[in-house]
């Protein structure tokens, strides 16, 4: 408890994944229940102790100590029903963000950023245009480009060899088709 206490306020996260298969699957292998009632209540748990969603199942509080995060990070074992998160739970870290700026890097290695200011290799045609403002109907994502200059897609040419879809992309008419697709 020492280490804990000698930690500095600041902003804290909790971060979480609970298996599928055991709270999906039928009794007596699983709970045989949907996933989103644990995670739904993990989200309330964690909003009702001042933590708010940064990512997926990462929850992030602001101006808080380690103590703080610890203590809601044990109390979230009082989910009902008793004892489905100790039976389900894959993992659960604390984690401390010392500089935003710094930590999420986000931008970066979205299209345009640092890290990916061009494609490199072959992505879907309007997953693509959608990211960088081609669609008359535009509605910005809900995490901006950075205003650097934003690579325009050139359409795939079949070349008359034989289109072969990306890796673990599942066939369909329109994944089997080189016009899909931008590099």
């Amino acid at each position: 408890m020492p280490h804990i206490l000698s930690q500095p306020h600041g902003s804290y996260g909790i971060s979480y994944d609970i298996y599928t298969r055991a709270t999906e699957d039928d009794l007596p292998y699983g709970w045989h229940s949907n996933r989103s009632h644990t995670y739904r209540a993990a989200i309330l748990h964690l909003e009702a102790n001042g933590f708010r969603k940064h990512q997926y199942s990462d929850f992030r509080r602001d101006g808080t100590s380690l103590l703080n995060t610890f203590l809601t990070m044990i109390t979230l074992r009082v989910m009902a029903p008793p004892s489905k998160l100790a039976t389900t739970l894959k993992g659960v870290k604390m984690h401390f963000i010392s500089d935003m700026t710094i930590c999420d890097q986000t931008r970066e290695l979205r299209l345009g950023g640092r890290y990916a200011r061009a494609l490199e290799g072959p992505a879907p045609a309007a997953l693509v245009q959608s990211l960088t403002g081609q669609f008359a109907n535009h509605v910005p994502p809900v995490m901006p480009l950075n205003p650097q200059p934003v690579p325009t897609p050139v359409a795939l040419a079949a070349g008359g060899g034989v289109f072969e879809r990306p890796k673990h992309t599942k066939t369909s008419q329109n994944a089997n088709l080189a016009n899909s697709y931008v590099q």
